[in-house]
């Protein structure tokens, strides 16, 4: 994830984490002292998407599914492990992840509205278009 959680922490806890206010103990005391000293509420709801690959290919030619993503309600940002271009794996474990979503908004129906048409994206084979020739079919599996 790599940091990727820090847009939906942000958003919410209005901005305080543990990372912020260790930050502000080192170069802005008076931040740190400004902090409230019981949580607040969240004021937004949101998640971390794994995305998960059920097809390989030989060549990946474009990832239309990345800017469907894009384009939903709660999208905050996207880390692409996928390069059009190169070979396409089939998701196993975490390091063959294709990529990771970050969904924040302030109504939680939203969020799972969203992650409902990634899933469907996924299980669909949309995420991805991959060479035909040397590509394996799509692979769901439940």
């Amino acid at each position: 994830c790599a940091g990727s959680w820090l847009p939906l922490t942000d958003r919410c806890t209005g901005g305080i984490t543990q990372v912020r206010s260790n930050l502000d103990i080192f170069v802005d005391g008076a931040a740190f002292d400004a902090l409230p000293a019981v949580p607040r509420p969240f004021v937004a709801s949101g998640t971390i998407v794994m995305l998960v690959s059920y097809q390989e290919g030989e060549e990946v030619q474009a990832t239309p599914g990345f800017e469907t993503i894009k384009t939903l309600p709660s999208f905050t940002t996207i880390t692409e492990s996928v390069v059009v271009g190169m070979p396409l794996k089939l998701t196993v474990d975490l390091f063959d992840c294709p990529g990771v979503v970050v969904l924040v908004h302030d109504d939680a129906t939203v969020i799972d509205a969203d992650l409902a048409t990634i899933r469907k994206l996924e299980e669909e084979c949309k995420l991805f278009e991959v060479a035909p020739r040397k590509s394996k079919a799509c692979k769901v599996t439940e």
